[in-house]
């Protein structure tokens, strides 16, 4: 496990909760003041390809890293960039190979620079600075789920505005770091 603490992680329990939203209000929120990258990080397997639109690599490759230009459209990584990131990348992975993507794609941001990463996957290999989970109303009954929840520096109600915004308004970035103030 290494520990990476210009990492905001954000994930959730469900399809359609608001992890794109929230990442996108984190990236709007810290762009202001500083250069931000996003990550989407997406585990495909096989039976799950339909899900994922068109950024989709042939299921031969390990995993596959996309570096995101266009502000015009709907996929997550264009909604990023449209929110204020610098840079926007895509990656798609399995678990086996996922690491290794990782690496890879942490030799092409700048180091230290603030990155928010929507996954639930990478949390297996990476320590965040901070980790926010968003919680659909579904139970999730995924022991990896749990464990992520148990694991949170906040857990926010799926598509709450107000509970985003207050978990948003929580996170600071100085001196290469997240941290997550909750008393705020």
């Amino acid at each position: 496990m290494i520990r990476e603490e210009n990492i905001l992680m954000v994930g959730g329990n469900g399809r359609n909760i608001g992890k794109t939203y929230l990442a996108e209000m984190a990236i709007e929120k810290l762009s202001r003041n500083m250069e931000v990258v996003g990550l989407k990080i997406s585990n495909i397997s096989p039976e799950t390809i339909g899900f994922h639109g068109v950024h989709v690599a042939p299921v031969e490759q390990d995993f596959f890293i996309y570096e995101e230009s266009d502000h015009q459209g709907t996929k997550d990584s264009m909604r990023f960039l449209k929110a204020g990131a610098k840079q926007s990348f895509f990656i798609q992975s399995d678990d086996e190979h996922l690491q290794e993507a990782f690496r890879q794609f942490m030799q092409m941001v700048k180091h230290g620079v603030a990155l928010v990463c929507e996954s639930n996957s990478l949390r297996q290999w990476v320590e965040p600075g901070v980790l926010l989970m968003v919680r659909g109303d579904e139970q999730a009954g995924n022991k990896n789920v749990e464990t992520l929840l148990s694991m949170a520096d906040a857990i926010v109600p799926a598509r709450n505005h107000i509970d985003f915004e207050r978990a948003i308004k929580s996170i600071k970035f100085s001196e290469g770091k997240f941290s997550f103030l909750k008393d705020n």
